[in-house]
C-alpha cells in the first residue's frame, strides 16, 4: 500500500505542477495577445489618422489652387 500511496501523491503533485504551468502559459499567451492587439490597434489608428491628414492636406491644396485660379 505504501508504494501505491506514494505513486498517487506523485501523480497529484505532477498534476498540480502541470496546472500551475498551464495557468502561467495561458497568462503569458493572454498578455502577448493583448500586447499584439494593442499594437495592431495603435497601428490602425495611426494609419487612419495619416490617411485622413493626407486627404485633408490634399483638400486644402485643391482649395488653395482653386482660390488662386478664381483671382
Amino acid at each position: 500500500p505504501g508504494a501505491v500511496e506514494l505513486e498517487e501523491k506523485e501523480k497529484i503533485k505532477a498534476m498540480e505542477t502541470f496546472q500551475v504551468d498551464k495557468e502561467q502559459v495561458e497568462q503569458i499567451i493572454k498578455e502577448t495577445v493583448e500586447k499584439k492587439l494593442d499594437e495592431a490597434v495603435k497601428k490602425a489608428i495611426i494609419e487612419v489618422a495619416e490617411k485622413f491628414l493626407s486627404q485633408t492636406i490634399d483638400t486644402i491644396k485643391i482649395k488653395m489652387i482653386d482660390g488662386i485660379k478664381e483671382k
